[in-house]
């Protein structure tokens, strides 16, 4: 597991328009808030 910052980077990427960025959970869990994240 990658813990801290890089996690919460697919959604800055997005907050800035970037585009919408999947992690894989077995690497790096990536953060969103609830109302965020999209169904896969």
């Amino acid at each position: 597991m990658v813990p801290g910052i890089f996690a919460a980077v697919p959604y800055c990427i997005d907050l800035i328009g970037g585009p919408y960025l999947e992690t894989n959970d077995a690497v790096c869990k990536g953060w969103r808030p609830k109302g965020a994240t999209r169904p896969r």
